[in-house]
C-alpha cells in the first residue's frame, strides 16, 4: 500500500468515525424523544372487511409518539395483504409480516402526528393493511383516534377589526383554542405598542376561552394600526400569535380619494365616483335605497346613480365648465348628501379637472 493512501485512510477515519457518531446520537436522540405506545386488539369482520377502532388516548402535540399496535387473528382464516397504506401522507406505517395466519400476531407500527401547528383537538386517521385478493375484501382498516392536549392556538391566525367612529369604545373577541395542561388560569398576553392602548381581558365562558380586546377609538393614532398579539401559557411556556389589524370604518367612502374629471366636450366635464355606505338595514332586508344629492360651487348637480350591490353606488356627474368661474384649486369640491334607511350623510370630495378630452 503507498504511503499517501495510508494517510488518507487516516485522515479520513476520524471524519468517518464522527459522521456515524452524529448519526448514531441523531437516531439515539429521536428515539429518546418518541415516546411509545403499545396495544393490542383484534378485528371484528364487518362489510367485507376486517375493523380496528383504536382510542390512543390523549397525546401531547410537544412530544413524539410511536403507536405499535399487536393484531391478533382470531379467526380461521389465512390473511395475506399486499401492502399498508395510511389516510395522510404525513406519516407512513411499517408491519412486521404481511401475512397473518389464524391465531398468530403481527405489529404494526406508525408515528401518530401530532404537529405543534395542529388546530384540532383530536385528531382521526386510517391505516389500512390492504388484502392481496383481486376482490380487494378481508383487508384490515384501523382507526386510529385521540385527544391533543397542549394546544394553545388563535383559531384566527389574522384579523381585521372594523372600528366604528361613532362609538368611543369597540368590543371585540379573538377566540383561542385551548387544551391541558394550558389553562386560561396561567394565560398572559402582550400587545404590540403599534396597535396602541388596547385592553385584554382572558375570559373563559361556557367551556370556551377567548381574549375580549376593548378598543377606544378616540385613542386611535390614524385611521389604521395593526400589530401582534400574544398570548403565552406561564406554566408551560407554550405561545401563539395573532396579527391584528384595526381600522376606521367610515359610515361613507367616496372612491377615488380625489376625484378625476375629464373634459368630454367643450362646455362639460364628466366625473365618475364609487360611494360605499355602511348600511345595516341593507344587510337584514337584503334591499337597498338611496337618495343621493350632489353640488358643486354652489351649483346642484344632477348625478345618475346605479346602485352595483347593497351599499355600493357608482355615480355619474356632469360639471359644466362655467360652473368653474374663478374657484381656487382648494375651492373645488363636490358636496354629497345621502340618504338612506340609516339617515343622512354629507361628505366633500376634492377634484381635479383635467383639460385633455377623452378623444384626444
Amino acid at each position: 500500500m503507498k504511503p499517501s493512501s495510508v494517510l488518507l485512510r487516516l485522515l479520513l477515519s476520524p471524519i468517518l468515525f464522527a459522521t456515524l457518531l452524529a448519526g448514531t446520537l441523531s437516531a439515539s436522540k429521536d428515539a429518546e424523544e418518541a415516546e411509545t405506545l403499545e396495544f393490542t386488539a383484534t378485528p371484528e369482520y364487518r362489510s367485507g372487511q376486517y375493523l380496528i377502532d383504536l382510542d390512543a388516548g390523549q397525546l401531547n402535540r410537544n412530544k413524539k409518539y410511536r403507536i405499535k399496535l399487536t393484531i391478533h387473528n382470531a379467526t380461521n382464516n389465512n390473511l395475506e395483504f399486499k401492502g399498508v397504506k395510511t389516510s395522510c401522507s404525513c406519516f407512513g406505517a411499517d408491519v412486521s409480516a404481511l401475512k397473518l395466519d389464524a391465531g398468530s400476531d403481527l405489529l404494526l407500527e406508525f408515528t401518530a402526528p401530532v404537529e405543534k401547528q395542529m388546530k384540532k383537538p383530536s385528531a382521526f386517521w386510517v391505516v389500512f393493511l390492504e388484502s392481496s385478493k383481486p376482490s380487494g375484501l378481508e383487508g384490515i382498516q384501523v382507526k386510529v383516534s385521540y385527544n391533543i392536549g397542549g394546544i394553545l392556538t388563535f383559531k384566527d391566525a389574522r384579523v381585521v377589526l372594523d372600528v366604528d367612529p361613532e362609538k368611543k369604545k369597540n368590543f371585540f373577541t379573538l377566540p383561542l383554542l385551548v387544551t391541558a395542561p394550558v389553562a386560561a388560569e396561567n394565560l398572559t398576553t402582550h400587545v404590540a405598542e403599534s396597535l396602541g392602548d388596547i385592553k385584554v381581558a382572558i375570559v373563559k365562558k361556557d367551556g370556551s376561552v377567548y381574549l375580549e380586546l376593548e378598543v377606544d377609538e378616540t385613542k386611535m393614532a390614524g385611521s389604521q394600526q395593526s400589530g401582534e398579539i400574544s398570548c403565552i401559557d406561564t406554566l408551560t411556556g407554550i405561545e401563539t400569535v395573532c396579527f391584528c389589524v384595526m381600522k376606521r370604518v367610515l359610515p361613507v367612502s367616496v372612491y377615488p380619494g380625489i376625484l378625476r374629471a375629464r373634459a368630454t366636450s367643450d362646455i362639460a366635464f364628466e366625473v365618475t365616483a364609487l360611494i360605499r355606505i355602511n348600511s345595516e338595514k341593507a344587510e337584514h332586508d337584503g334591499k337597498f335605497d338611496a337618495i343621493v344629492d350632489a353640488s358643486f360651487g354652489g351649483k346642484t348637480l344632477r348625478p345618475q346613480v346605479q346602485i352595483l350591490s347593497p351599499g355600493v353606488l357608482r355615480v355619474r356627474l356632469t360639471i359644466a365648465k362655467q360652473n368653474l368661474g374663478s374657484l381656487e384649486q382648494g375651492q373645488r369640491l363636490v358636496h354629497w348628501n345621502i340618504k338612506t334607511k340609516d339617515g343622512a350623510y354629507e361628505v366633500s370630495s376634492p377634484i381635479h379637472f383635467s383639460q385633455q378630452s377623452q378623444g384626444e
